[in-house]
């Protein structure tokens, strides 16, 4: 499965390399600078913020080389030769690559929001460089020229003003197909909820019948017991056997009506990772008010990315979060933070608090089925939450991943999650 992922970058990379060459191929011409805006100059930036999941650096000098290539035949093609041809477009090799890792450099380290004032500027600045180490190799020192730094400047103006409004046209029209797809989800939820709800009544009717197979069943053991009505034993084992029949028959039916809920009303194609997070921590800001705990909750994304994992992702990031809210018991201010990150072949996600922590010899037993260390034991009430056994299910089985704790009692807890890139990115 890693093999298909690393596949998929390859691939990706090489798509988007050849429609940058392509796109070069194509420009408008300024007469007043004598420069062209070749439409790859606006592939680039777009497919670097708005795509990523790609080597950048492969992709831009696979780019620049197929450029260069591409205006070669293009240029033999229409006049027969390829005379100063090579001395021509080989500068522009240049261009592409420093603009696409300066580019790459700036949303991924720097600033990656679209909204930031000075985004516009810094697409001129690394637009202005890009064409002026091009211009140096080009022609030396004359690109110090007033004229040709006049032209640079222009040019750079221009270009950037076009990348940014492509860019402002995309991330709008994202917002209005956001703000239905959410409209969409609200309509689902509430035809699920009312779904749900009838089910709840059922389950709550079954727990009278429950109840008095119980009572039955030690009733049953009392005579047992006593050897007493020995003549009612085989009557009311019958009645008990009746009655789990039945329960096992209406849960079914339950199970299915849940089932049949969320599979027709919440059959969606997938969730940015950004929107996960944005329910996530609203939820869990409301958890922690509930708690009335002084808890400083952070969430840090590396990347965004598109999945179809969202349930098992949500499920797994909120519960190990309410277990990091639940090792917390005193008035004292605690941080608990969530960051996601990438490498070559994982989207790696790590919870860190400064809780109660686990005390070490609990350490090989929390993802055990049924263990819990959140039992009231005045009550026998246990903690209902997913579970770290489950946690654990699904992100070794359904998901492929791993799942590694650090922990010291009194001073915090660390989940450590790695799941491949193909798994979590496949639609």
């Amino acid at each position: 499965m890693m093999n298909l992922g690393l596949d998929n970058n390859i691939k990706r990379t090489i798509l988007v390399s050849f429609f940058i060459s392509i796109g070069a191929q194509f420009h408008i011409n300024l007469f007043l600078t004598n420069f062209k805006i070749s439409f790859a100059i606006i592939l680039l930036p777009i497919f670097i913020y708005f795509l990523g999941s790609f080597n950048v650096a492969l992709t831009t000098l696979l780019s620049s080389l197929g450029v260069f290539f591409l205006r070669i035949i293009v240029h033999f093609l229409t006049t027969g030769s390829f005379d100063n041809s090579i001395s021509s477009y080989s500068p522009e090799i240049f261009f592409y690559i420093f603009y696409g890792l300066a580019f790459n450099f700036y949303i991924k380290t720097i600033n990656y929001s679209l909204k930031n004032k000075f985004f516009l500027l810094n697409l001129i600045i690394i637009d202005y460089v890009s064409n002026f180490i091009e211009g140096f190799i080009r022609v030396g020192t004359i690109v110090f020229s007033f004229k040709v730094q006049e032209s640079i400047i222009l040019v750079a103006i221009i270009r950037s003003l076009l990348v940014y409004i492509v860019f402002v046209a995309i991330d709008y029209y994202s917002i209005i197909l956001l703000k239905k797809e959410h409209a969409e989800r609200y309509k689902k939820l509430l035809w699920v909820t009312a779904k749900l709800k009838s089910e709840v009544f059922w389950i709550e009717k079954n727990m009278h019948a429950i109840e008095n197979v119980m009572s039955i069943s030690y009733g049953l053991f009392e005579k047992i017991s006593k050897n007493a009505s020995s003549d009612t034993w085989a009557n009311d084992s019958l009645i008990i056997a009746k009655d789990i029949h039945e329960i096992k028959k209406e849960y079914s039916l339950v199970v299915r009506g849940i089932k049949d809920a969320l599979e027709d009303n919440l059959n969606d194609n997938g969730i940015d990772f950004e929107e996960i997070i944005k329910i996530l921590q609203i939820s869990m800001i409301r958890e922690i008010s509930s708690y009335k705990k002084n808890i400083s909750l952070s969430f840090s994304i590396q990347k965004n990315f598109f999945t179809n994992k969202h349930y098992f992702l949500m499920s797994i990031l909120r519960n190990l979060i309410m277990n990091s809210i639940e090792s917390i018991n005193d008035d004292k201010k605690h941080y608990i933070s969530a960051i996601h990150y990438t490498d070559q072949k994982n989207h790696i996600f790590k919870i860190k608090d400064d809780g109660s922590g686990i005390k070490k010899e609990n350490l090989n037993y929390i993802f055990s089925p049924g263990y819990s260390t959140k039992i009231n034991y005045e009550t026998g009430e246990i903690n209902r939450g997913l579970g770290l056994s489950l946690v654990k299910d699904i992100i070794t089985d359904e998901l492929q991943g791993s799942i590694d704790v650090t922990s010291l009692e009194g001073i915090g807890t660390t989940f450590l999650i790695r799941i491949p890139k193909n798994i979590l990115e496949e639609l």
